[in-house]
């Protein structure tokens, strides 16, 4: 199926099955995000170890409502992130050796009330979303209590805005609204 100019992160743009493979795939973390439920999942693991990373959906059609069945309770649109070690593509085959031992460490965790995520680690999952020419809104969810960490934003390299801040799992940073951003980080 040819899906030039499809924004395939979109479950609606998908009328049939799919399986959809990260190709060199050079960041730490997957994410799958439910607009509807405003929640979603994050995975994180180094990407040289742990290199095979898709999403499989039925689609959006009528064949794909009978496994919404089969599959899920009341959920509803059914999507499968997946990632593997030590491959790069489901259809790979690594044979280990007598003795042999591999070992990868991956962590999975939940996030809500961000709108996205556009980066993640072991710490935090965070949304940067443009707004409008000069305005980009932050939503920020960690997986442990932070006491008075920091968020900095930059501005051609200097500090234009820094702001301590309490954040936990159950309490998520979001709304926030920042004028003439060029660069953010937050430390944690």
């Amino acid at each position: 199926m040819d899906r030039t100019g499809t924004d395939v992160s979109w479950w609606k743009n998908h009328p049939r099955p799919a399986s959809i493979f990260a190709w060199n795939f050079k960041d730490d973390f997957i994410a799958g995000y439910d607009f509807g439920k405003d929640a979603g999942t994050v995975h994180v693991a180094n990407h040289n170890v742990v290199t095979g990373k898709k999403f499989f959906l039925w689609g959006n059609n009528r064949e794909a409502q009978m496994w919404e069945k089969m599959l899920t309770d009341t959920d509803g649109q059914y999507l499968e992130l997946m990632v593997g070690a030590y491959s790069d593509n489901q259809p790979d085959y690594s044979w280990l050796g007598p003795g042999e031992t591999r070992v990868f460490k991956q962590i999975w965790y939940p996030i809500k009330k961000i709108g996205g995520v556009k980066n993640a680690n072991n710490d935090a999952a965070v949304n940067l979303e443009r707004k409008a020419p000069g305005t980009i809104k932050v939503g920020l969810n960690a997986t442990a209590e932070f006491k008075q960490a920091k968020a900095v934003v930059y501005l051609s390299g200097k500090v234009y805005k820094e702001e301590t801040i309490d954040i936990d799992p159950a309490k998520t940073i979001h709304q926030r609204v920042f004028q003439s951003i060029l660069r953010l980080r937050i430390l944690i």
